[in-house]
């Protein structure tokens, strides 16, 4: 198994968590998923788990692992879905007093990552279907599923980042 990031500090946390009983061996690489040399056709599944929406080119990371999988490879990803008045209020509302404090260079920071629907209905999943298709993945299945992050004090929320 081998994890990468982008963060050395989302690696320590990472490291830091005792495996599961039975996992196999955890390599860690430091790298730009943009620009990181993965073997070819070496890995049976790949995940990325809520990194595609801060990557510059998400579709140049995609390529990447697309070469990494075996045939018949599996990919799986999760990316937020859009920041609107009516889903995801908080994201939204902090871009907005981002704005109003004089702090518009932040709004990009703050909601840009919720940006993954090209709908206007915000079903979410066409942008990540076109860049898996961009990428080189043939017939992506491409899905919603809700979700909800809760948080017992903004304290815990800072302290995940």
């Amino acid at each position: 198994m081998l994890a990468v990031d982008s963060s050395a500090g989302m690696l320590a946390r990472a490291k830091a968590k005792a495996p599961e009983p039975g996992a196999g061996t955890i390599s860690w690489l430091e790298a730009d998923a943009t620009a990181m040399t993965l073997p070819i056709e070496s890995f049976d599944r790949a995940y990325c788990q809520q990194g595609l929406q801060f990557m510059p080119n998400p579709t140049e990371a995609m390529k990447r692992v697309l070469k990494a999988l075996k045939p018949g490879g599996h990919f799986t990803c999760a990316v937020w879905s859009p920041a609107t008045e009516k889903s995801n209020v908080i994201m939204y509302h902090l871009g907005q007093a981002l704005m109003d404090v004089g702090r518009a260079r932040w709004f990009d920071v703050a909601v840009k990552p919720m940006s993954w629907s090209t709908t206007t209905d915000g079903a979410g999943y066409t942008k990540l279907e076109d860049a898996l298709i961009a990428a080189g993945f043939t017939n992506p299945d491409v899905c919603i599923e809700d979700g909800v992050f809760e948080f017992a004090d903004m304290d815990t929320a800072v302290a995940i980042a």
